[in-house]
């Protein structure tokens, strides 16, 4: 993250923001900060990776995909 005025810095609670998928840990830790709960399941790597990749190849072949809009993926690839 790139401060919009640099010398304005702030400090991320690493303890907080170790709850986060580690891809994505800061950016998650900011969007709870503005109430904006983050989507759990992105994760880069593992069965989540699996889905996310099985999609894009679907609706890159024309396959209607459905989008992930609960944040609760469940499909069987």
């Amino acid at each position: 993250m790139v401060p919009v005025v640099p010398d304005k810095t702030f400090t991320i609670p690493e303890e907080e923001a170790r709850k986060y998928p580690s891809g994505y840990r800061y950016l998650a830790w900011c969007e709870n900060k503005i109430s904006e709960p983050p989507k759990m399941d992105l994760n880069s790597h593992g069965p989540e990776r699996d889905i996310l990749y099985a999609k894009c190849k679907d609706w890159l072949d024309g396959k209607k995909v459905q989008p992930n809009l609960t944040g609760k993926d469940v499909v069987e690839y």
